[in-house]
């Protein structure tokens, strides 16, 4: 028999199509030269990304001059940082927080009887999320992507 949770599961999984974006998208990552030389050598690492407004995350745009002016602009470097581009596989689990089924399903998410929002100071915030199916949130207000899984992500220039 089904608990409650598989399903919650389950009409997640229903709820967070890919439709809901058009494909192929393209996404961009304002960083510092050294950190994508090494996202050009040694691929993706959650464990090197910083915390966010949705916590430990790599976080991405579909405003390439929003990743510019916002991110690689500020990487301490005289002549700039770098956009990274990336496109992102339309087989992915995002919660698009504009959408009020998607926020109340994020906000009502418990982990160990606590709010799920509770735990996004830590470092494990993405095994968390994860373990709930969802590979990413959005929101609108940044127009950004706080990306979890980063098998999602296929980088496409350096």
């Amino acid at each position: 028999m089904r608990n409650k949770d598989q399903i919650l599961l389950e009409n997640l999984y229903d709820s967070i199509s890919n439709d809901k974006f058009s494909y192929p998208l393209i996404v961009f990552h304002g960083t510092d030269f050294n950190s994508a030389k090494d996202i050009k050598q040694n691929g993706l690492d959650l464990s090197k990304c910083d915390r966010g407004y949705f916590g430990k995350a790599f976080y991405v745009t579909t405003d390439e001059q929003l990743a510019t002016s916002n991110y690689a602009d500020f990487s301490g470097e005289e002549e700039g940082g770098i956009v990274l581009k990336f496109e992102m596989n339309p087989i992915n689990r995002i919660l698009d927080l504009r959408n009020s089924d998607d926020w109340d399903f994020y906000t009502n998410l418990k982990y160990k009887g606590r709010d799920l929002r509770a735990f996004m100071g830590f470092d494990e915030f993405p095994s968390i999320i994860n373990s709930f199916g969802i590979d990413a949130l959005y929101d609108r207000s940044n127009d950004a992507f706080a990306v979890y899984n980063l098998n999602i992500l296929k980088i496409k220039n350096i």
